[in-house]
């Protein structure tokens, strides 16, 4: 007769294993098919809790995000500039043809010229900027991507004047909308991660934020646009469009509450370091002090001595 004990369980087996008291479930078992339940069991439970500290992973992560308003106000941005940019990649074409009657030759190689190289050269123009700023990491750069957002949201004032209403005019604002756009937004990210203290939260900060960017950018542009150009179109068609490019203001909102929390967060730092400066200062003085006078000890002992 031999005996198995699982936590408060014990179970008999007779001479040819088979078990004899325990529950019905399991009783006729042999004693390796008793054991290998048993294993299966662990594994599952093992796998079980496994899961259970992954999802208490990605909900202390996601609390954790968005306590941090750096990021979510930086975030917000970026949703804002491609909410835009979705806009007019995907109804730019149509607003030139039947709202300024432009050709469809002259459309394709205005749509190459602002939509392809103005971004791009935004990016390359805007990263020498910041570098020499002393790059994404720097107190001030935030600073710049402000001042980038600000003179996109003056250039979509124009949008309300008669100087997109002709095709050059149209094409020069759109292009340096756009140049300054991309200037920005690859920053703007750096700032968003660099907010962002460990190295779990940066993982986590980026996903967090592609989702915020899909949702609340890329996915409602076209549609809403869709729905205000055709509820409009009869009254003024070309207000859907400029009212699209006015949104970039929400954007500067945004970076600015950004930047005001940044600077804020650079003060606290710097309090810190100050304080945890002092106290090293205080304790080395104290550490000479002490030696110092240790020192007048020994002196006085080998005068007396003498």
């Amino acid at each position: 007769m031999s005996e198995i004990h699982a936590k408060d369980i014990k179970i008999e087996f007779s001479e040819n294993n088979k078990i004899g008291k325990a529950d019905n479930k399991i009783e006729g078992k042999t004693k390796d098919e008793f054991i290998g339940d048993l294993t299966i069991f662990k594994i599952e439970e093992d796998e079980s809790n496994q899961k259970d500290s992954q999802c208490k992973i990605i909900c202390s992560n996601i609390k954790s995000l968005l306590t941090e308003k750096v990021f979510i106000f930086s975030s917000l941005s970026i949703s804002c500039l491609l909410f835009i940019s979705t806009i007019i990649t995907f109804w730019v074409s149509d607003y030139l043809k039947n709202v300024l009657k432009i050709d469809p030759e002259t459309i394709f190689i205005l749509f190459v010229i602002t939509c392809v190289t103005a971004p791009a050269l935004g990016i390359v123009g805007g990263g020498i900027i910041v570098q020499k700023g002393g790059g994404y990491e720097s107190k001030h750069s935030i600073l710049y991507c402000l001042v980038f957002s600000c003179i996109a949201g003056g250039l979509a004032i124009l949008s309300l004047t008669p100087v997109m209403d002709t095709i050059i005019g149209f094409g020069v604002v759109l292009w340096l909308f756009l140049f300054f756009g991309g200037a920005l937004v690859l920053y703007i990210v750096g700032i968003l991660l660099d907010s962002l203290t460990t190295r779990n939260l940066k993982g986590a900060g980026n996903s967090l934020n592609l989702i915020i960017n899909a949702s609340i950018g890329y996915l409602p542009g076209p549609y809403l646009y869709g729905i205000m150009f055709k509820s409009l179109k009869e009254k003024n068609p070309k207000l859907p469009f400029s009212l699209a490019l006015l949104c970039s203001w929400i954007g500067v909102l945004f970076i600015l509450l950004a930047l005001i929390f940044r600077y804020r967060k650079f003060k606290n730092n710097e309090k810190k370091s100050e304080e945890e400066n002092y106290k090293i200062q205080n304790e080395a003085y104290g550490e000479i002090i002490k030696g110092t006078i240790q020192d007048f000890s020994k002196k006085d002992e080998y005068q007396v001595f003498i």
